[in-house]
């Protein structure tokens, strides 16, 4: 067994805020968290929430604000560690170099995205899911969206969401 403990700075706290949420993301060599933080200089979402993706390194104490990803939702990593994908709640879905820059917009107008989970493959894809579609794939250098899953509406299925890898990674298995 193996624990941690996170500490994070008081004025970057970390944010849980809405149900289904994912607030943090470890990279796949464990050595870095991104959390969705509160920050009172971030500009305010529409229900006046000020948060913002944060980098903490777990081997020090210092965390820094990712730029431009004020309102961020649900983070999650690339495999190779060096960018990180999220949910806006103006519907996008976005990814950002975790040394920083400019984040970039892979899909827009997504139904739900502030509840949409993300899950990024060795391939270079990125599979999504929102609260009441079935599973969707883009390229992590964005294009065309293509439709991974239907729902089964005559079985009452809603949704086909909360992604993640299998440890082979040749599979993704949701709820």
């Amino acid at each position: 067994t193996t624990r941690v403990s996170v500490m994070v700075p008081a004025n970057r706290s970390i944010s849980i805020d809405g149900s289904p949420t994912r607030s943090l993301a470890l990279s796949p060599d464990g050595m870095q968290l991104v959390y969705v933080g509160t920050n009172a200089a971030a500009p305010a979402d529409p229900r006046g929430r000020r948060t913002q993706l944060m980098v903490r390194s777990l081997d020090t104490l210092a965390v820094r604000d990712l730029p431009g990803t004020a309102g961020a939702r649900q983070p999650f990593f690339s495999p190779d560690g060096q960018w990180v994908g999220f949910f806006t709640q103006t519907g996008e879905l976005r990814k950002i170099a975790l040394a920083g820059g400019t984040p970039v917009t892979l899909v827009e107008k997504i139904d739900g995205s502030q509840s949409s989970f993300g899950v990024w493959t060795a391939e270079g894809a990125i599979a999504f899911g929102t609260p009441a579609t079935g599973l969707r794939r883009v390229s992590a250098e964005g294009g065309a969206v293509t439709e991974l899953t239907t729902l089964d509406v005559a079985n009452r299925e809603a949704s086909h969401s909360f992604p993640v890898l299998t440890p082979s990674g040749r599979a993704v298995l949701f709820v």
